[in-house]
């Protein structure tokens, strides 16, 4: 069954970011559009480790959720050096985990872009479907090679949980 499958195309990635703004202080953002994604890796809330609370006299061994710990995403790019957005990420990998930022990602069968922010500093939802998440650019990393075009990696070390949005389930 191949109903209700959505496609990578048309899929459209978004940050926000304040040139000079920090966390604490994100007055003056604005929402870009990443320029020439070509994929997405890692997109991942991370896991929660086992912790062992076993007592000498349980029956058998007992666990509990440790913290969560929260992964990096990389998402490759093709380099424009003249795209607004590219600059805006260079700077964000200058300013590391100080300034983290709201991103969005938005599914091909959603066409609307988010414009603003909730009121928890989140890119507002456009409408279904997408995820967002926070975080700071780690690092941002240029491949040159013979008769390629160049190439970047932009490393987002997550600092929320992803967040999915869906649409109203209509299907089996």
């Amino acid at each position: 069954m191949t109903t209700g499958v959505t496609q990578t195309k048309g899929t459209k990635l978004y940050f926000g970011y304040a040139p000079g703004a920090s966390s604490s202080d994100p007055d003056g953002i604005v929402v870009h559009k990443v320029a020439c994604p070509t994929g997405i890796t890692g997109l991942s809330s991370g896991e929660a480790p086992r912790v062992d609370v076993t007592c000498l006299d349980s029956e058998a061994r007992e666990y509990k959720a440790g913290l969560q710990d929260l992964p990096s995403i990389q998402i490759p790019v093709n380099l424009i050096p003249r795209s607004e957005a590219h600059q805006a990420l260079m700077a964000a990998e200058d300013q590391g985990s100080e300034l983290i930022m709201p991103w969005m990602l938005v599914l091909s069968d959603n066409t609307s872009a988010p414009t603003t922010l909730d009121s928890n500093g989140h890119l507002a939802s456009p409408g279904p479907t997408n995820r967002y998440w926070k975080g700071d650019v780690s690092n941002f990393s240029e491949d040159y090679a013979i008769g390629e075009y160049i190439r970047a990696t932009v490393t987002v070390q997550l600092t929320t949980r992803i967040f999915r949005e869906n649409p109203t389930a209509d299907l089996p």
